[in-house]
């Protein structure tokens, strides 16, 4: 070895050497007892025991291992204390276990922290829960448990965030909830069998600030309005489905003197409620609203006696839905001029009628926009791209939207808490040719939906210029001319339905470039000529092409004028005396093949190698090409996993 590269190689290991040294003294103060110690064999083999009960399929506990030597503070979903080397965290969400809640987790004596949220676990919730004192935070939901809610439940009185959602209990919510007065969160949603008694035991949580009970009824429950407005810190309410209009004393001769609700995210959505809640609705409210969902009910009335409403006047509204109900006339001017911080519009399967209003061009932030299913008519705006969320591409700048930081209730598997322009909601939209709840990162969703509608004219092709969108949806009008041939440049597109219109000519060649596009619907209009021939636009079902007589070309099974020649053009190089030309043309092209193959590697490798600049340029679009396929990923499995547990 070259002795200077020897050299130079001694001294970068003395310093690593060194740096090392000097990080573990100041980790441990300088003195070697103050290290952190491993795990005790007790809560090491209560976890193995806990694992040793489980089927584990996606070997999510592969790195809990038996070893004597083993560590269990290094093993997944397992956090220690750093001094005492106490196993204080247990996390093993999404991990795709089976099996029951083992009684040996009541070793782990010093767990502040359970989370098993969306894996497989059935039976009980066991009574020793009630016993684990320490736990400041249990998250049981989205799993197979059944049996009543224990009692126990309620000794937990340093419990913050309690999730039970998303399983099959039955009978009475404890009345012993009442005693956990340090709970902030508290998530009940789904549990269909569950009913309550009262709501009195709420009043005692004045630390809560969001509460989840969906599709648990309140039918009957006296003055239950009053009691949630009792909850001075209470910031995100959401009663989906819990029969409120059947509440026969929605609130005391108290509540309408109070001006105390700090509540910034109410869904009420599927409770049958009539315009006759206005008067207690947004006394609940207050003008802090951000987002508000009132969809599926039977609302109705016309956008004159909205403007009534101090809807008009909640200028932080973040999220606004008020899809399924029978709301008529034009769609209010004043969305578009008041509400101006709205990243989602959802005003679908109404009976609107009118034009698209202009104002709503000025919704710089929104990112989803549904006004299917209504009664509109006239043209698509060509100011659409004036809609600058989704013009961009990718997540937004937090200067280009509205900064704020909203608190929304833990919901999904996401950690409740404070977040600067994230926002996690869930919301019915048309998605890939079927209608779903979508729950996701709305940073990355972006979608218009404007179909079922009776809009005409052509598609402006300032809609091709929303680089940014994800779905776009017209289907289902009378729209005309061509597509147009800027549409290739809208390359985030995933899915494109322009399904039963008027539309004519050619399919635009751009499309080709369309590469993220995997859900497309063109049939039943006008088109003609050959279906671009991209292997992304040839992998769709035919019948996403039916409809359209002088369309031709793969996946139809019409062929296109000249494509039934049966003559097979001369290859050049071809010859009549057995081909031998042929093998010598092969041979050169491996030959060049691989000499080119090589060469651009090592020009490519060697520009990296060479220039720090590009080589920095290269790794870092690298990673952040990989978090954005992860994020996607992720987004995919935790809808995935949602629609399963329902």
């Amino acid at each position: 070895m070259n002795p200077c590269v020897f050299i130079i190689f001694s001294l970068l290991l003395l310093c690593l050497e060194t740096i090392t040294s000097n990080q573990l003294v100041a980790a441990g103060g300088g003195d070697d007892n103050d290290v952190r110690n491993k795990c005790s064999d007790k809560e090491r083999r209560a976890l193995l025991d806990f694992k040793a009960r489980l089927q584990d399929p996606d070997e999510t506990l592969s790195t809990w291992r038996s070893e004597e030597e083993e560590d269990c503070c290094n093993w997944s979903g397992v956090t220690c204390n750093n001094q005492t080397g106490r196993v204080i965290e247990l996390n093993i969400s999404s991990g795709g276990l089976e099996g029951e809640i083992s009684n040996s987790l009541l070793n782990l004596s010093y767990l502040t922290h359970l989370d098993v949220f969306s894996n497989s676990f059935h039976g009980i919730i066991p009574m020793f829960i009630g016993s684990m004192t320490r736990l400041r935070y249990l998250h049981l939901g989205s799993n197979h448990l059944n049996g009543t809610i224990p009692r126990s439940i309620g000794s937990l009185r340093k419990l913050r965030h309690l999730d039970l959602s998303d399983n099959s209990h039955c009978g009475i919510i404890p009345l012993e909830f009442g005693n956990l007065t340090n709970l902030q969160v508290l998530n009940l949603g789904s549990l269909r069998k569950s009913r309550v008694w009262n709501l009195e035991w709420l009043s005692h949580l004045s630390h809560l600030e969001a509460l989840e009970m969906d599709e648990i009824s309140l039918a009957k429950q006296n003055y239950s309005i009053d009691v949630i407005l009792r909850l001075q810190k209470l910031i995100s309410l959401s009663l989906d489905g819990c029969e409120v209009s059947h509440v026969v004393y929605p609130y005391s001769s108290s509540f309408l003197n109070s001006s105390s609700s700090s509540i910034e995210s109410l869904i009420l959505s599927n409770n049958n409620l009539t315009t006759s809640m206005y008067h207690w609705l947004f006394r609940l409210t207050r003008n802090k609203l951000r987002i508000l969902d009132l969809s599926g009910n039977i609302l109705d009335g016309i956008p004159k006696y909205l403007e009534q409403l101090p809807l008009k006047s909640y200028t932080s509204l973040n999220s606004l839905n008020l899809a399924a109900n029978k709301f008529s006339g034009n769609v209010p001017l004043w969305i578009g001029e008041n509400l101006l911080k709205l990243y989602v519009l959802i005003l679908r399967s109404n009976n609107f009628f009118g034009t698209i209003p202009l104002q709503l061009c000025q919704l710089e932030g929104i990112r989803i926009l549904d006004l299917s299913v209504n009664n509109l008519h006239g043209t698509i705006p060509s100011c659409l791209d004036n809609l600058t969320s989704m013009v961009q591409e990718g997540f937004l700048p937090t200067h280009n939207v509205h900064s704020y930081t909203l608190k929304l209730f833990y919901s999904g598997g996401y950690h409740y808490g404070e977040r600067d322009d994230k926002y996690f909601d869930h919301a019915m939209i048309e998605w890939k040719g079927y209608e779903r709840e979508l729950i996701s990162t709305l940073g990355l969703l972006k979608s218009i939906d404007l179909s079922s509608n009776n809009l005409t004219g052509p598609i402006p092709y300032e809609v091709t210029k929303l680089y940014g969108l994800h779905a776009l949806n017209l289907s289902k009008n009378s729209l005309l001319g061509e597509i147009p041939e800027t549409i290739g440049q809208m390359k985030q597109l995933e899915t494109l339905d322009l399904s039963r219109n008027n539309l004519s000519g050619d399919m635009s060649s751009s499309m080709s470039s369309m590469n993220f596009l995997n859900h497309l619907d063109v049939s039943y209009n006008s088109l003609s000529g050959r279906i671009p021939s991209n292997t992304q636009l040839l992998s769709f079902e035919a019948s996403r092409y039916y409809g359209n007589p002088r369309l031709c070309g793969p996946p139809l099974t019409k062929n296109c004028q000249g494509d039934d020649e049966s003559e097979v053009p001369h290859v050049i190089g071809e010859s009549e005396d057995g081909g031998e030309d042929m093998d010598e043309l092969w041979g050169w092209f491996y030959i060049g093949g691989g000499t080119g193959f090589v060469t651009g590697f090592w020009i490519v490798c060697g520009a990296l190698l060479l220039n720090h600049h590009r080589r920095h340029a290269f790794f870092h679009f690298y990673d952040s090409f990989k978090d954005l396929v992860y994020v996607k990923v992720m987004v995919f499995f935790a809808n995935l996993q949602r629609v399963e547990h329902r």
